[in-house]
């Protein structure tokens, strides 16, 4: 049985590719962050309301370079100019089940362009290909139709179970999945 290898997955997500690349977040990268996390039209979709400054960054950073269980990557395009961020979090073992996260178009040129969602594609394809997850979770503000719709387009379903509420608006969280079968499947992938 496979088990998760940090350093192998960052090596699988640094590929180059065409229109989309990730690479890991370094701390260079942490000012940029900060400033897309503090961009009133990105921060309202955050879970949590703790002011992003440099400081908090790179608490954050230190913190999640740690722990084996995640990778935190920016997304580049095709000249490896960042364009936002995406995370495989809470990663078991055992590779059953992870968590998408941080999933955030940062750059306001890149969005409404569908490069959001060819990063979400690319990074797909890998978790399920490469990395062999079986199993996907997402959570997103139930009232966030449009990020919920771009996950439905890939195969994610809501679930009945639900976070709690969220602490920035009070607003309830749904719970998407999705299972390496089904994205194969529906991408028209061989495993």
């Amino acid at each position: 049985m496979a088990e998760f290898d940090k350093q192998r997955a960052l090596e699988i997500f640094s590929g180059t590719g065409q229109q989309i690349n990730f690479r890991p977040i370094e701390d260079v990268d942490l000012e940029l962050i900060a400033k897309w996390r503090n961009d009133a039209e990105t921060a309202k979709y955050f879970f949590s309301t703790v002011p992003d400054d440099i400081d908090n960054q790179r608490k954050w950073f230190s913190e999640a370079a740690a722990d084996p269980d995640q990778i935190n990557l920016l997304v580049l395009d095709d000249k490896h100019i960042p364009l936002g961020m995406i995370a495989l979090v809470d990663i078991a073992k055992d590779l059953n089940s992870a968590e998408l996260g941080r999933f955030l178009v940062g750059e306001s040129r890149a969005r409404n362009t569908g490069l959001g969602q060819a990063a979400l594609n690319k990074f797909l394809v890998l978790v399920f290909t490469e990395l062999g997850v079986k199993e996907l979770r997402a959570y997103v503000h139930t009232w966030n139709q449009r990020a919920i719709h771009v996950y439905e387009k890939v195969g994610f379903r809501p679930q009945p179970a639900e976070r709690p509420l969220s602490s920035v608006n009070k607003s309830s969280i749904t719970m998407m999945l999705l299972k390496r079968d089904q994205f194969i499947n529906k991408a028209h992938l061989t495993r």
